[in-house]
């Protein structure tokens, strides 16, 4: 299974926790299992109603069989029955998948344990999402993190591929970049950003040349975070020898003061802000806060996303531009309108009018 689809699953769980379970409906009499998906409840037939019993994570049971998403599991006993994970269950003689409805023949199923999420042990292999573990684990001390990460006395794994170059002890996990599963960790007194490339779905860490302050590391934009210290641009770029990297930086604001513009409909600007004494614009293509030079502090405000302006000018993408009067400046439907005249913006900061059919 795919790390997204994997970690799409996994969210739902989390967000609907119980919600799940009211999927099976008891209603006049018969029970009614609803998808999702469907409108309105499908009724499920030849149900023993006496002794049905919802469980965890879409699964049900009577004393004659056991149920996944209102369908009945022909293999499994009811009476030995245990759930596994989001959509694995067990009895005394097999081990079943029930999204994809097949038998996993080479788990063992006696031995087989829940370490945390979707990490499984038996006697022999640990398991990720009942996937063998490529690596060779030690079973003794394999043991669950958090947020899919695992570990054993030598290793680090997440989604069940070990980290390479990452040590296990002492680890924390810190927090999720913008593209899942992406995210910084913790190991003994170094920081990793730990990604995975989308061309081949290996996990890749790469140890950072600075720490982060987990307690007030937060996503400012789309690509850029900030914490109490400073801001990162965090670059996606798809490359297996470059790999992703959280860029920090270059900064002239007080973060200490720092304040927020907002914009057009009373959102967050993600390209202006404020510290206590300048104006700056957040730079992303060259990982910049750049101070906006001579900007009236008390009336600078955001137009609407790249366009600011001040009660002297009027500012693009944080640079001032040449002979516009900001009472006259306006964005209409994403262009420059300007005296009643639509403009666009030459390489000089100047407007050049559009001539319009």
């Amino acid at each position: 299974m795919k790390i997204k689809k994997l970690l799409k699953i996994f969210g739902l769980s989390i967000l609907a926790g119980n919600i799940m379970n009211a999927e099976y409906i008891k209603r006049n009499g018969e029970i009614y299992y609803r998808d999702w998906s469907e409108e309105k409840p499908r009724i499920l037939k030849n149900i023993d109603k006496k002794s049905f019993e919802i469980l965890e994570n879409d699964f049900a049971k009577d004393k004659n069989n056991i149920y996944y998403q209102g369908e009945k599991i022909e293999k499994i006993d009811p009476k030995s029955a245990k759930i596994f994970g989001s959509h694995f269950v067990k009895d005394e003689k097999i081990v079943f998948d029930a999204d994809e409805k097949k038998e996993l023949k080479d788990v063992n199923t006696k031995t087989l344990k829940s370490v945390g999420d979707y990490y499984f042990k038996d006697k022999n292999n640990a398991y990720f999402d009942m996937k063998k573990i490529d690596e060779k684990v030690d079973l003794e001390t394999f043991a669950y993190l958090d947020y899919f990460y695992a570990k054993d006395k030598n290793n680090l794994y997440f989604y069940g591929q070990k980290v390479k170059g990452v040590s296990p002890n002492n680890f924390n996990f810190l927090t999720l970049l913008s593209s899942v599963p992406d995210n910084i960790i913790k190991s003994e007194n170094d920081f990793y950003l730990v990604y995975e490339n989308n061309s081949n779905e290996k996990i890749y860490a790469k140890k950072m040349d600075f720490p982060i302050d987990r307690d007030t590391f937060e996503s400012f934009s789309m690509r850029v975070y900030k914490d109490k210290n400073n801001f990162y641009y965090y670059d996606e770029t798809d490359d297996i020898k470059k790999g992703k990297t959280l860029i920090k930086f270059k900064n002239e604001a007080d973060i200490k003061t720092l304040k927020f513009l907002k914009g057009k409909n009373g959102e967050k600007s993600d390209e202006y802000i404020k510290d206590e004494k300048n104006v700056y614009y957040v730079d992303e293509e060259n990982a910049e806060i750049k101070k906006i030079e001579n900007a009236d502090y008390k009336t600078f405000q955001v137009i609407e996303y790249l366009y600011a302006k001040d009660k002297n000018n009027v500012y693009y993408q944080g640079k001032k531009l040449n002979n516009v009067n900001p009472n006259y400046f306006k964005i209409v439907d994403n262009e420059i309108k300007y005296n009643n005249e639509f403009y666009k913006i030459d390489e000089n900061m100047n407007l050049i009018k559009m001539e319009r059919e």
